[in-house]
């Protein structure tokens, strides 16, 4: 921590994983505020799949930032001691021409070797050894305690209801515990970006997209990595439970979440020995904060001073890095060029 007559003091909007990151990273050298309407990682970061996923194909200077994905989260765990991280490895069963760096091509006595519970293993596979899965609730958590062990404040249950300016500049968040003084503020409130920074004249160029989070009950480990095919995602954090992530298709009826699940299940049932015995436990859709050019949106707004947005997907991946960058920058006042391609100066916001 940086000792001194007085540390920067910094607002952070938003508790989920990327939120918690930043504040972790700024709390070694500022004084940390954190503000969300409600529990610490309850709100999008809670029905995260949890994939580190580093190799999946990305535009621009977008590749780079996710490329230094595995190495922020091996420093991270190397900070913190004990994480929520399982390196196990993805293993895709996509048809993609050749596989990125980093990635073995392997054949089916390969996948047998890997999920030896798996049926029909395809003649063709791609394993990424390096890439994990995190529990994405347990790590925000966990980053916030230690940013809280540095001295940070964490304001749960607390709406904002709007941000103040004078002089083209933060001055103060009216919230409903209250007003807060705030010369320098963080927005990483996901999906509620957009309408928070609304009645300041900002379009954010931002959309929800909606996700499914399935959780099943097992008896017994019958995955052993984390799976990825055309159909669904799956990977088993415990022996007890399984989670699969499908898209959204439509609120209700066949195309449903209910429905969604229902087939989910069965494929994954017909797909593993021992699949039969697995119970769905429950359903939830999850709204993820998407960029309309699916580039995360980091950096200084240059209409408000004072005024830094974070915003993204995947939070997951990516919070271990920009949590670090994102201090970085407001601490020392130096663009990072890993950020570049993120700027929101490439809209006209």
């Amino acid at each position: 921590m940086t000792t001194g007559i007085q540390r920067p003091s910094v607002v952070v909007i938003g508790a989920g994983i990327i939120g918690a990151s930043i504040a972790y990273h700024l709390s070694k050298h500022a004084q940390v505020t954190v503000i969300d309407k409600g529990q610490p990682g309850l709100g999008v970061t809670s029905g995260a799949f949890g994939w580190i996923n580093a190799t999946a194909p990305q535009p621009g200077e977008f590749a780079e930032l996710r490329g230094l994905a595995i190495t922020e989260y091996h420093r991270l765990q190397s900070e913190l001691g004990t994480v929520p991280i399982n390196w196990i490895g993805a293993l895709s069963f996509s048809q993609a021409p050749a596989p990125v760096a980093g990635v073995e091509r392997i054949g089916p006595a390969r996948v047998q070797q890997l999920e030896p519970y798996f049926k029909a293993p395809p003649q063709q596979a791609f394993f990424a050894p390096q890439e994990g899965s995190i529990d994405p609730v347990a790590m925000t958590r966990l980053l916030l305690e230690r940013a809280q062990a540095n001295g940070a404040n964490v304001l749960s249950n607390t709406q904002v209801l709007a941000i103040e300016c004078r002089g083209g500049a933060v001055e103060a968040l009216a919230t409903t515990g209250g007003q807060i003084a705030c010369d320098r503020l963080v927005v990483a409130a996901g999906t509620e970006c957009k309408a928070l920074l609304q009645p300041l004249g900002v379009a954010l160029p931002l959309h929800p997209s909606p996700s499914i989070l399935i959780r099943l009950r097992a008896q017994e480990r019958l995955v052993h990595t984390l799976i990825a095919s055309s159909e669904l995602e799956i990977r088993q954090p415990t022996p007890e439970l399984i989670l699969a992530a499908e898209d959204y298709l439509d609120a209700d009826g066949e195309d449903g979440p209910e429905a969604i699940a229902q087939r989910a299940l069965h494929t994954i049932r017909e797909s593993l020995h021992g699949g039969q015995e697995l119970e769905l436990i429950s359903t939830e859709v999850g709204w993820r904060p998407m960029p309309d050019d699916r580039i995360p949106i980091i950096g200084a707004l240059p209409a408000v001073s004072g005024l830094y947005l974070a915003v993204m997907h995947s939070g997951v991946t990516l919070a271990a890095v920009v949590g670090r960058l994102v201090a970085q920058e407001l601490i020392d006042g130096q663009l990072a060029p890993e950020l570049h391609g993120c700027r929101p100066s490439r809209f006209s916001l």
